[in-house]
């Protein structure tokens, strides 16, 4: 009896040894799980933070290098100052013939699509604006947006490579309200540190800016500025101008 009694008492202590080390082990791993949980979002938390910071700062997140990369960036000059901008854009190399050209347009603008784009959405029946253009190359750049009083006292839009000085300007007839935030709608982004990846072979938007009144229907067209880069491919033409095709662009491309 005592033999069988010491006996019971054995598996028991063994039993309850048993279920501790097992109630031990669930402990540890499911803290060591919380712990791992934790520590992963904390890491995806300071990756979405340094992330957010680069790009306030300008540093374009390139991870598709044969993608077009374009971000508004805040600096001192531009900070509650209408009449500046500055953005960051990253333009690929995809071909040594293929460049690109930089393009601004005023006065009357459609809410999407662009010129020259058949099935962008630009309305065929718009008219009554103007544009200018420049060659600019592949590559990182930084672009600002001036908008300047002139001495005659209207606005110009003067489009500014740093390092390569003035590319570009048009003028802004009876555009005053631009240098009111309230007076129009931004387009094509316009949100400072937020990254915007497009297709390079097709038209990049940077800036394209609406008078609020006019916006009743969408799309619309309205007074404004609109600002964008598109592929220019050289196919040996001597003056050629004027942007090419997706068609022509992507023919160029495939080429060996």
């Amino acid at each position: 009896m005592a033999s069988r009694l010491r006996l019971s008492l054995a598996n028991l202590l063994l039993l309850s040894v048993a279920i501790g080390a097992v109630v031990f082990a669930f402990v540890l791993r499911e803290n060591d799980r919380r712990l791992i949980s934790s520590q992963a979002a904390e890491v995806k938390t300071l990756r979405q933070e340094r992330l957010t910071l680069s790009q306030q700062l300008g540093v374009l997140d390139i991870a598709d290098p044969i993608k077009a990369y374009v971000i508004q960036v805040e600096t001192e000059e531009t900070r509650f100052n209408p009449r500046r901008r500055r953005y960051r854009v990253y333009l690929p190399e995809l071909h040594p013939e293929a460049e690109y050209m930089l393009y601004c347009a005023s006065g009357t603008i459609a809410s999407q699509g662009f010129p020259y784009w058949e099935g962008s959405g630009w309305p065929a029946e718009t008219f009554g604006y103007s544009i200018s253009g420049s060659n600019i190359s592949p590559g990182e750049l930084t672009l600002d947006v001036h908008l300047v009083t002139t001495e005659e006292g209207d606005l110009r839009l003067d489009l500014v490579l740093l390092g390569h000085g003035s590319a570009i300007g048009t003028g802004l007839h009876d555009m005053s309200w631009l240098l009111e935030q309230r007076s129009y709608r931004s387009y094509d982004g316009g949100v400072v540190g937020e990254q915007k990846i497009h297709d390079p072979l097709g038209p990049i938007p940077v800036m394209r800016l609406l008078k609020k009144e006019h916006l009743n229907d969408e799309p619309a067209t309205a007074p404004g500025v609109l600002v964008w880069i598109d592929p220019k491919a050289k196919f040996g033409v001597p003056g050629s101008q004027g942007p090419a095709s997706a068609e022509e662009v992507r023919k160029l491309l495939s080429t060996d």
